[in-house]
């Protein structure tokens, strides 16, 4: 699928995550990152297993619809080429990196071409840990 998006910078960022049931605070078993782009007035999901989360996001889209001022009728997403993962357990490492990327570059086209993820589990960890 062409991307609709030329050197456009997203303004709401929402991590999904596939728990249906919310008093789970466990449940779900991955994550994604769904932009909504303010100058294209379209939301952009981003997932490292496919579509994975698709329906997810799509759902989260649809509530979101109102909040973040979509001015469109319907509510497509669309699907983001991105890096993808290899297992079954990086989807939240793959969500920071791909946020962290954005903010960064500040271009959605950014996440398209990276090769590989730059920040690792540890880089992560040492920052939570040493947040202040």
């Amino acid at each position: 699928m062409n991307f609709p998006l030329k050197n456009s910078f997203f303004q709401i960022a929402f991590i999904t995550n596939n728990n249906t049931d919310v008093t789970r605070p466990n449940g779900g078993s991955h994550w994604s990152l769904l932009l909504f782009d303010r100058p294209s007035d379209t939301f952009i999901h981003f997932d490292s297993s496919s579509r994975y989360n698709h329906q997810t996001a799509e759902i989260l889209a649809k509530k979101s619809k109102k909040l973040v001022k979509q001015r469109k009728i319907g509510t497509e997403i669309v699907a983001a080429r991105c890096l993808q993962q290899r297992n079954s357990t990086d989807c939240g490492l793959y969500v920071a990196n791909f946020l962290s990327v954005l903010m960064e570059k500040r271009d959605i086209k950014s996440v398209e071409s990276m090769k590989k993820i730059e920040k690792t589990r540890s880089f992560w960890r040492d920052l939570i840990l040493n947040f202040e």
